[in-house]
């Protein structure tokens, strides 16, 4: 049986799918939890190595797969990031080996959906001048605190 290795929190809606799917292949799945917090201990190069023994395959979230982490991952076959870019997988390094380097279309539609919406309402709401405002102990005038709703209105109405 081949082994996959996910370093992120899946949502745990899907994990049991995702399992499913993958035990089909004959692949099984293992998640390591931690590793999708940029900046932590958990995501460094030297910790990601100690998990890539007899990993075929690894799904990445913000994880820097280096030529470091590559080369400790001897039987690696292909990597897959969530959400689009390859700026944290040294491309080379997969290249040089074989290994190719594939995105998850459509993997963070909802969170770029809630995202945008966000910043939809922030823009409304002039969320982030009342907070600067507040930081700096300045209370705003009415015709700042006018509030746009956005309720039954366009985007472009809303946010101008």
């Amino acid at each position: 049986m081949k082994k996959a290795v996910i370093y992120f929190e899946p949502p745990a809606s899907e994990i049991d799918e995702m399992r499913r799917i993958l035990s089909e292949a004959d692949v099984e799945l293992t998640v390591q939890s931690g590793f999708d917090k940029l900046g932590s201990k958990a995501a460094t190069p030297e910790a990601l190595i100690d998990t890539v023994d007899g990993v075929h395959a690894a799904l990445l979230g913000g994880e820097m797969f280096d030529e470091a982490v590559i080369t400790a991952a001897s039987e690696l076959q292909v990597i897959s990031r969530i959400g689009v870019g390859f700026d944290r997988v040294d491309l080379e390094a997969a290249r040089s080996r074989g290994i190719p380097v594939v995105v998850a279309a459509g993997s963070n539609h909802v969170t770029v959906a809630e995202f945008a919406f966000g910043l939809i309402l922030a823009l409304s709401r002039g969320i982030v001048r009342g907070h600067n405002a507040a930081l700096a102990g300045e209370w705003v005038d009415a015709e700042f605190m006018v509030c746009r709703a956005v309720y039954e209105r366009r985007c472009a109405e809303a946010c101008r």
